[in-house]
């Protein structure tokens, strides 16, 4: 087995996770969902060689995703059945160049800078989320008016009450994120691209794309911090 250029194989991808379609994050290092790997497409475990016609460039959790599911390969949405992901890039359906699109006023994303975005842009989402969501002394009296006495049932019922509560006030917050990624990080543009969200680059033309595609980050934050923290509140102080 020869070394393996790492670099080399990055850049003959473009910077583009093979298995999902997404740039990968080259200022960011594994454990980080979007860091780059080099995967081997016939692991090695059944012969596979170190031949760069072997390699391909993939996220590290795409890869590990892979890796518990190889006979998925190429083309498997490896995050797709995961929970707590909050933003996830690694599951976009197509190829997303760094220097696309260049026929719009949306700017260039170097792989340089995936990880800093999309760091960014959960830190946002999670702001804007939060300034609609009950606080943790709500809620706590929420969950003690009802007396949970098993602590599962109240950490479901909490969870429960959560999602419904977002679907009934989360405009504000997706109209928020909207604005703000509009007008301070437009390079969010390539979220646009992932599995099941809005219609890509093409629809960031007006504010409906943007909110759209605020609406699908907003959707993948993970209430269960919020709900493990107040049940874990609640019990701990009846105890």
């Amino acid at each position: 087995m020869g070394r393996i250029d790492r670099e080399a194989i990055f850049k003959r991808d473009g910077y583009v996770c093979q298995l999902c379609g997404m740039l990968v994050a080259m200022d960011r290092k594994a454990p980080h969902r979007l860091s780059p790997v080099v995967d081997h497409i016939k692991p090695r475990i059944k012969g596979g060689t170190d031949d760069p016609d072997n390699l391909q460039t993939a996220h590290w959790a795409c890869n590990s995703s892979k890796s518990h599911r190889p006979e998925m390969g190429s083309g498997f949405d490896p995050l797709a059945e995961t929970d707590g992901l909050s933003i996830t890039l690694s599951a976009c359906a197509d190829p997303a160049p760094p220097e696309w699109p260049t026929d719009s006023d949306l700017p260039p994303v170097s792989p340089h800078r995936v990880g800093e975005i999309h760091d960014r842009v959960r830190e946002l989402s999670e702001a804007c989320l939060l300034r609609v969501i009950p606080t943790d002394e709500e809620l706590l009296r929420w969950l003690k008016e009802r007396k949970f006495e098993d602590e599962i049932d109240a950490r479901d019922a909490l969870n429960d009450m959560l999602e419904d509560f977002l679907i009934d006030h989360d405009d504000e917050a997706n109209a928020e994120l909207a604005a703000i990624l509009m007008r301070e990080l437009p390079e969010a543009w390539f979220l646009s691209c992932r599995r099941g969200s809005c219609g890509g680059p093409e629809s960031l033309r007006d504010v409906s794309g943007w909110t759209e595609l605020a609406t699908n980050i907003n959707e993948l934050y993970d209430l269960w911090d919020i709900v493990d923290r107040v049940t874990d509140a609640a019990f701990s102080s009846e105890g």
